[in-house]
């Protein structure tokens, strides 16, 4: 028997390393010496017995499900500002359809219909984006108090409230699509109404992702400016406001990493392109009821719906890196305090 070969100290000293440090040492200190082996198993236990005690107490899986659950229930209660959130998007998209009533199939008004798919674009990422600049910076105290405490990995927290976002991430995109869609009487076609709703989806989460990073990364205040000083560029180079053609060598360069281009892209791609027919002219003459024409001139003729939705994806991916990184940084600050 392993204890019964060892002497009286080395015993004592075994029967004490599962509880405090300190009273194995008094146990050494009485008892008399041990050997180099006796005490490197003694360290050794105490390794051990540090690690499980810094273990969190919860499988990971656990964890991701009672966070789940915890974050759909805050939304859940939170329904005043999910209220103000979706009746701001009726409203908006009552407003889109009215301004653009019945542009869709209107040969004359090609261009114009172009705009109001710019404008629900911009207004999917700037709705999104900066109410979560405004809010996600109120959740990080109680995340960083929590996570000392050691009640979750960091990792299922957000991964919980990525999940729990989702709903409405998809839900306000989906009424707004559907509103705006039908009374600018854009085709009635399942599948460009799919397509097009599928790119607002995408560019609303994206949008969620770069609100969290700047909130996070910063405070209010300064988030808001720097998002909105980030996402000028890359919004004065969607295509919409000059032929990318027409750019500077020295400025081109920056229409490929704009997410509002590829974005727009593919919503334009989703409404007028895949061989649409030439729509009705009422005017005597409608230079642009050609669908594909009008893509072939602002450019988007070589561009496919479904290279525009990767690129996006893969910003969606890049960001929510981006958030945790920022995320986990700003804990390991707050430790150093």
């Amino acid at each position: 028997n392993f204890y019964n070969d060892k002497p009286p100290a080395a015993n004592h000293v075994f029967s004490l390393t599962s509880g405090k440090d300190e009273i194995a040492a008094i146990a050494i200190k009485e008892e008399g010496s041990i050997s180099k082996s006796e005490l490197s198993l003694v360290h050794r236990d105490q390794e051990v017995h540090h690690t499980k005690r810094s273990s969190y107490g919860a499988p990971r899986l656990t964890q991701l499900c009672i966070l789940l659950k915890r974050a759909t229930i805050c939304n859940i209660r939170d329904l005043k500002i999910a209220f103000l959130k979706l009746t701001s998007t009726c409203l908006v998209a009552l407003l889109i359809g009215a301004v653009y009533y019945n542009f869709g199939q209107d040969g004359s008004k090609l261009p114009s219909n172009f705009s109001c798919l710019f404008f629900i674009v911009m207004f999917h990422f700037y709705a999104v984006s900066l109410v979560n600049i405004l809010l996600y910076p109120l959740e990080v105290s109680v995340i960083v108090r929590e996570h000392f405490n050691n009640w979750y990995a960091l990792s299922m927290y957000y991964l919980a409230k990525m999940l729990a976002d989702l709903p409405y991430l998809i839900l306000s995109p989906l009424l707004f699509v559907t509103i705006s869609y039908y009374l600018t009487d854009q085709p009635r076609e399942w599948d460009r109404y799919s397509l097009f709703l599928l790119a607002n989806v995408v560019v609303t989460i994206l949008a969620q992702g770069v609100g969290c990073f700047f909130g996070v990364a910063s405070n209010t205040q300064v988030g808001l400016f720097l998002m909105t000083t980030c996402t000028m560029p890359m919004f004065l180079m969607s295509g919409f406001f000059i032929h990318l053609d027409d750019l500077s060598p020295y400025v081109k360069w920056l229409s490929y990493i704009s997410i509002f281009r590829y974005a727009l892209e593919a919503s334009s791609y989703a409404i007028f392109g895949f061989g649409r027919e030439p729509l009705e002219c009422p005017e005597i003459s409608c230079p642009y009821n050609d669908p594909q024409k009008f893509l072939t001139d602002m450019g988007l003729d070589a561009s496919t719906y479904w290279r525009n939705i990767s690129v996006l994806c893969f910003y969606i991916v890049l960001t929510q890196i981006a958030v945790f990184v920022a995320l986990k940084r700003r804990i390991s600050k707050s430790k150093e305090r």
